[in-house]
C-alpha cells in the first residue's frame, strides 16, 4: 500500500513483518469509501491475530486508519479472518444487511469459510444464524477424505453482468490429490 495507508499504531501493529494488506473497497454510506484490510490489531485476545482493519477515504486514494472491525463470535473462540470484503445484500423480506465474508485456517488445520451481518458497514458484526460457515473441511480425522486449504480467502467478485457472486479457491492437501 501506499505512504497514505499505513497502519495507525493506536490500533495496529505497524513494523516486524505485521499483516497489512489487501484491501476491499466500496461507496460509505456516511460519504467518501471505506476499506477492510487485512491487519494485525494491538489487541489480539480480543480481534485474534489476523482480523479486518478499517480505513476511510474521501477521494478514494488516500486512505486513513480507523478501528479494527467489530465482529463478534457469538461465544467462540475468535480465529483470524483474511476478509474477503464487505456487501450490502437486500433479503427475501425487503429488508438489507451488510455482509462480511471471510476465512482461515481453522480447526484440525483445515480450512473454514465464515459469514457475519450487521446493519451497518461499520460495526456490530456478528454470525449469521444457520449460514454462519459457508464452507470447510472436517479432515481425514473426521471421516470426510481430504483435508481442503483453501488460501482463507473468499471473496465478493461481480459477474459479467454485475451480478455478485461469491468465490473461493481451494487446494487439497494432506491425503490424495482432489478428483
Amino acid at each position: 500500500m501506499n505512504e497514505t495507508s499505513r497502519p495507525d499504531p493506536r490500533w495496529y501493529h505497524s513494523s516486524g513483518g505485521v499483516r497489512w494488506d489487501h484491501m476491499y473497497m466500496r461507496a460509505d454510506p456516511s460519504g467518501g469509501y471505506i476499506g477492510y484490510v487485512v491487519s494485525a490489531p494491538l489487541n489480539a485476545s480480543a480481534f485474534a491475530p489476523t482480523w479486518p482493519g478499517v480505513m476511510r477515504s474521501e477521494d478514494g486514494i488516500a486512505w486513513k486508519a480507523h478501528a479494527p472491525l467489530n465482529v463478534s463470535w457469538g461465544g467462540m473462540v475468535p480465529q483470524g479472518i483474511e476478509e474477503g470484503g464487505v456487501e450490502k445484500l437486500t433479503l427475501s423480506d425487503g429488508s438489507s444487511r451488510f455482509f462480511l465474508i471471510g476465512g482461515q485456517g481453522g480447526h484440525g488445520s483445515c480450512y473454514s469459510m465464515w459469514a457475519f451481518s450487521s446493519a451497518r458497514s461499520d460495526a456490530g458484526f456478528s454470525p449469521v444464524q444457520h449460514r454462519f460457515r459457508l464452507s470447510g473441511g472436517g479432515g481425514p480425522r473426521q471421516g470426510w477424505g481430504n483435508c481442503y486449504m483453501n488460501g482463507a480467502l473468499a471473496v465478493w467478485a461481480r459477474g459479467p453482468n454485475k451480478e455478485l457472486l461469491l468465490s473461493q479457491y481451494m487446494t487439497a492437501r494432506g491425503g490424495s490429490a482432489a478428483r
